[in-house]
């Protein structure tokens, strides 16, 4: 994940608007935009604010975000699919949080086969 990305994602986990976000910045809204579009990309400064708006150090805006948890549930059901040889062709659907819902319908499918 690369810093346009990364700055899109923690505005859209936040479920704020880029117009919210650049009034809390006093930033132009077009501005913002480009750097989520990654057209440009915002000085040392900014990325200091930012960072500090997202709760986030200026490292972690380069990182990708931390793999989401994955339930209990499904976890089990891992466990039972490690068994009979599947698990390494589903896991790494479920490690990626876009995949998760895909991964999802997989796994309530399948589990009527059990």
């Amino acid at each position: 994940m690369n810093l346009a990305e990364r700055l899109k994602y923690e505005r859209e986990q936040q479920k704020m608007s880029q117009i919210l976000v650049s009034k809390k910045l006093e930033i132009p809204r077009k501005l913002l935009s480009e750097w989520e579009q990654g057209k440009s990309v915002p000085n040392l400064e900014m990325l200091q604010r930012i960072s500090e708006f997202y709760g986030l150090t200026i490292k972690d805006l380069f990182k990708s975000p931390p793999p989401k948890t994955i339930p209990a549930k499904i976890r089990n059901f891992f466990i039972k699919l490690d068994i009979g040889g599947s698990f390494n062709l589903i896991s790494f659907s479920l490690w990626h949080p876009y995949h998760y819902f895909c991964a999802s319908c997989f796994i309530k499918n399948e589990l009527q086969y059990l």
